[in-house]
């Protein structure tokens, strides 16, 4: 029994004398080790003290509080505002309070701001006015004081502010006394006490009911503090974040469920709707959306009151959120990590399965979504974010990236600042920045506009733009029913970033790859064996002592090496076992021949294929269409160029040769002058498959609308088309599975992990390798 299933035990309230035997087993069959258990699991989730199973292990309710605000603040959390009844009326602490402790602390640390995780930080934001360049400032002034023998708390504290901004708040807000002295009324206005006296006598009132201003006077100084109700009924949605920090990921239980309800939330959806969809109890969905709408991160829909006096002081606007964007310039981690592997914009992906369990049969039913989405990787968000294209843009990327999802309702507004970018030829990573945000523009206007996306009783085109990695803070079901919920139809970007995760078994048609296996090694390895033709390439299983490269790799200048879960890059031959053998010590490791001269040639071919013609397709695409059905997929080849010591071939009077990006057809007539630059037995470039992405590709604007002309001219996006691609997809998925299964190994550990949520595909147990030809197990010395 795992941490885990000891915490849903605490969760459903079990107590000792009802916990199964082994579950006492596992805590030592000690009463007190669960005890401390249930403590632990209740101050990290912040767990109310009357209600819950804490309250049967330990006996002071205050001092449990005082002991979860500690938690809270040793480790980071953001103020447990779902209990700010107990917590600012009991033990008289407010946010305010409680951030400026946790401040102080880190300070006196000396910690980094980058610490803070989030949510944290965007609330210290809010309330403190402190941001990253305000904090590294705080921290220098500090250091510069213990420099000058004055450190001190006191000192310290002295830099810090003394009462909170003036947060944004809105009408439908419950407003709640705090913990009021007599020399706290005696400072306050006519107007405040007034507010003051309607509280204690009244109870709880709407902030639409008192005046704003001195709601804000009130909520400085600690008199008052404000709830935000959420109903089950309600819905609500997620415009582009303003005020976001973007530092580091945490963890805590929260937190985890914030990146859950963000990426699940639809205008559509109501709060019930949504905690059945991620299986979590109405009250930890309300608690998360209270926070979003509190951090001004989420906005309601459709409040109307008709019962609601609204003061005079709310008809002006809204008031403006105080902080400072300047955040949005310092991207997390993963998205430098994301710029780093971006080498070559054409790589083989090992990608999240999300489908244990799930037949590829399954749920082939009544689609009710409404939308189509767009699942992007967080290659895309670096590249917006990046590119210094627009101030406006990178609003819209720190959403996409944090919450997961930019919305129908902010599409148009994405457009707008993409509209903005003057387009020029650029060079180098400009020229990717732009290439991307250009064909991201053209995707979403494709979308929007193609008249075959529409759907019976829709009269217009909605679009969602979702992070695959946000899908893998759900479990597999939760991720399923919310794809079938709100979508009729998935389109992915092409390439996907190795981390990002597929989901199987959608039951809805996915132009993208249909599982993990689809964006690894194994379909190359399919589809060189189905062809019978390919580049020399070996998989290794983790742990191989490879102590010399094969001898059909030995003739290439450079080598293609892929870690398992990782991009692939071009390695010096020189370099090559050395890279490999590093490689092998963290997992499975694919090599392929890649290039025997200084040059690389490549070329894209757009899928879904057009009809094809024998002159202007190459013979490899042409045999490989007769094995995989191009037609019914949507994404690109990519083809490379094989040097091959034989004469020119002449076919009906017409020689096919190949060079850069383009395929050209000569006459009869010019041959004469080809063969004779290429007399003694020189090399002619021959074109053969090397990898297939399923998907759309943003970084070539002639390759991204070539797929979009093959789409509308095969009419796949049509229901009945859409729905016979799908179909195919899962028997070629079928195809794939099977030939994978060669190569499984009976060994019962290898099969139990394979059974489990991966973020890989299946790795394997023994030497592939694909060479003359023909696919064989083999071993080198």
């Amino acid at each position: 029994m795992s941490s885990s299933e000891i915490d849903n035990l605490i969760r459903c309230k079990c107590h000792w004398e009802n916990l199964p035997q082994h579950a006492k087993q596992v805590l030592g069959n000690s009463k007190k080790e669960y005890e401390s258990a249930v403590l632990t699991y209740s101050l990290r989730n912040q767990l109310r003290f009357r209600g819950s199973l804490v309250k049967h292990v330990f006996k002071e309710e205050k001092k449990y509080y005082e002991n979860m605000l500690h938690y809270s603040r040793q480790h980071l959390m953001v103020y447990p505002y779902h209990l700010s009844d107990v917590i600012v009326k009991g033990l008289k602490v407010t946010p305010f309070q409680y951030y400026i402790e946790m401040v102080d602390e880190i300070l006196s640390q000396e910690r980094s701001y980058d610490s803070l995780p989030n949510f944290t930080a965007a609330d210290c934001l809010r309330l403190l006015g402190i941001g990253r360049n305000q904090y590294i400032d705080l921290i220098n002034q500090c250091k510069a004081s213990k420099r000058m023998f004055l450190w001190s708390t006191v000192n310290r504290k002295s830099l810090l502010p003394v009462k909170p901004l003036g947060v944004q708040i809105d009408t439908w807000w419950i407003v709640n006394v705090g913990f009021v002295s007599v020399q706290d009324i005696k400072d306050c206005t006519a107007e405040e006490k007034k507010i003051i006296d309607t509280l204690i006598d009244g109870g709880p009132l709407r902030a639409g009911e008192a005046d704003r201003d001195s709601l804000l006077s009130l909520h400085s100084i600690g008199l008052v503090y404000f709830d935000v109700p959420v109903n089950e009924g309600d819905c609500f949605s997620i415009p582009p974040l303003q005020g976001f920090v973007m530092n580091r990921v945490l963890g805590d239980y929260m937190e985890t469920l914030l990146y859950k309800i963000s990426v699940s939330m639809d205008e559509k959806t109501t709060v019930s709707e949504l905690a059945i969809l991620l299986n979590i109890d109405v009250s930890d969905a309300q608690n998360a959306i209270s926070l979003f709408c509190r951090l001004g991160f989420a906005k309601k829909k459709k409040f109307e009151d008709p019962s609601m006096r609204l003061h005079y002081s709310w008809k002006s606007n809204s008031l403006p959120f105080e902080g400072s964007f300047e955040e949005a310039e310092f991207l997390l981690s993963e998205l430098d990590t994301a710029l780093a592997q971006l080498s070559s914009p054409k790589r083989s992906m090992t990608l999240e399965s999300m489908s244990n369990g799930i037949s590829f049969d399954e749920g082939k039913s009544t689609i009710a979504g409404r939308k189509i989405a767009f699942l992007f990787d967080s290659t895309l968000t670096a590249y917006l974010m990046m590119g210094n294209l627009s101030s406006g843009l990178k609003t819209h990327a720190v959403t996409m990236f944090e919450v997961g999802k930019l919305t129908s309702e902010s599409t148009g507004s994405l457009l707008d600042e993409l509209d903005k970018i003057q387009w020029e030829d650029g060079e180098g990573e400009a020229k990717r920045y732009y290439e991307h945000a250009y064909n991201l523009k053209k995707c979403i206007q494709f979308f929007l506009n193609e008249s075959s996306l529409r759907r019976e009783g829709l009269d217009t085109v909605e679009l969602d733009l979702v992070h695959y990695a946000s899908l893998k803070s759900l479990d597999r079901s939760a991720a399923l029913r919310l794809l079938r919920k709100n979508y009729y139809m998935i389109f992915s970007m092409a390439p996907l970033d190795c981390n990002a995760g597929v989901l199987k078994s959608l039951s809805l048609p996915h132009f993208g790859p249909p599982s993990p296996e689809f964006c690894s090694p194994w379909l190359k390895l399919f589809i060189y064996n189905q062809l019978g033709c390919g580049p020399p390439s070996v998989l290794f299983p983790k742990g191989t002592k490879v102590r010399k490269l094969p001898e059909t790799l030995l003739p290439y200048e450079r080598l293609l090496v892929t870690f398992w879960g990782q991009n692939s890059n071009a390695v010096p031959i020189q370099n090559a076992l050395v890279t490999i053998l590093e490689g092998l010590c963290f997992g499975a490791v694919f090599v392929q021949g890649y290039s025997k001269e200084a040059v690389v040639m490549e070329k894209q071919v757009a899928l879904p294929l057009v009809e094809l013609e024998d002159e202007n397709q190459l013979k490899a695409v042409k045999k490989l269409n007769q094995v995989v059905d191009l037609t019914f997929i949507c994404g690109y080849l990519t083809l490379i160029n094989s040097p091959v010591e034989k004469t020119p071939e002449i076919h009906d009077g017409q020689q096919i040769t190949a060079s850069g990006d383009n395929i050209r057809i000569h006459s009869i007539e010019s041959c004469n002058q080809i063969q004779e630059t290429e007399k003694h037995g020189t090399h002619k470039q021959e074109w053969e498959i090397f990898s297939l992405d399923f998907g759309i590709p943003l970084f070539d604007q002639e390759l991204n609308s070539q797929i979009f002309r093959g789409l509308n001219q095969n009419a796949l996006l049509s229901e009945e088309k859409s729905a016979k691609a799908m179909e195919y997809m899962y028997n070629l998925h079928d195809k794939v599975s099977v030939f994978i299964k060669k190569f499984k190994s009976a060994n019962p550990e290898v099969n139990r992990i394979e059974n489990k949520l991966s973020s890989q595909p299946t790795p394997p147990t023994r030497i592939i390798s694909f060479f003359d030809g023909q696919m064989r197990e083999s071993y080198y010395e």
